[in-house]
Order: structure tokens, then sequence, then C-alpha cells
């Protein structure tokens, strides 16, 4: 049985596999088909539901996310797909509004306890913002 992933949860050497598969797009913006032995079978793009923009984030935030071993592509691409997953059905509601209606679109994501990685693309799709917030009990920065 095959499985999807998305390519930042792709080992170092099934990346490697993938690039076979992104010529003409970022490998970020395919998810991909990989097998029971761990082989990439092929890639399937990624539609945005929405218009991004020039991607902002300040690198102070980008620092955070070094450790992790996460870059800002990961969760600009969750948010333009429409992908979030690790929000509730309550706020997830007003994203699909937004969408349709062209206001501003925010989107969180997680990075363990430790921090929350939000998106945020406002109503003119110009630009979208990516700000890091530690959690309570954790060093204090916002970025």
């Amino acid at each position: 049985m095959a499985h999807l992933y998305y390519y930042h949860q792709l080992t170092l050497e099934q990346q490697i596999q993938a690039q076979k598969f992104s010529e003409d797009v970022r490998p970020e913006w395919q998810c991909y088909m990989v097998d029971y032995r761990g082989d990439v079978l092929r890639g399937l793009p990624l539609t945005p539901l929405l218009q991004t923009g020039l991607v902002r984030m300040a690198d102070g935030a980008r620092a955070q996310l070094a450790p992790f071993h996460r870059a800002e592509i990961e969760f600009v691409v969750r948010h333009a797909i429409g992908d979030w997953s690790e929000m509730d059905a309550e706020e997830c509601a007003p994203n699909h509004l937004a969408i349709e209606n062209g206001t501003a679109v925010v989107s969180r994501y997680a990075l363990g306890e430790i921090a929350r990685v939000y998106v945020v693309t406002p109503a003119d799709r110009r630009h979208t913002r990516l700000i890091v917030c530690l959690q309570a009990g954790n060093a204090a920065a916002v970025h």
C-alpha cells in the first residue's frame, strides 16, 4: 500500500528520489506517493486555493525554525492549499469564507509543544507573513 507525504516529510534519500518528479515546479509544491519499501513512486501537484504574494518572515523567526529542520515554504504551501489540519473546524470555517470573499486568511501550525507558526495572507494577497510565537513557559520571543 502506498502513502502520501509532503516533501518536508520525506527522508533525505526520498527527497533525492522526489527530485525526478519535480521538473517544472519546486518539489515542495507536490505531494509524493511512497510505497511500503520507502521508494517514491510519483509526485502529485498541489493546487493553491489562494495567492500568497511575497513571503515575509523575520530572520529571528526563520532561526527559530532551524532547530526543527523546518522551513517557511512548508507552512506557506500548506496555508495556500488549504491544509489547516492543525486547526479545528471553527477556526477553519472563516478561512473557507475568506477565500470566497477575498478577505484575510490565517493559519496556525505547531512546532512541537514549544511554538506555533502563524501564516497570514491579507485581503489584497500581495504578501504573506509568517510569525513564530513561543508558547507560555518557554523563552519569550515573538517574530
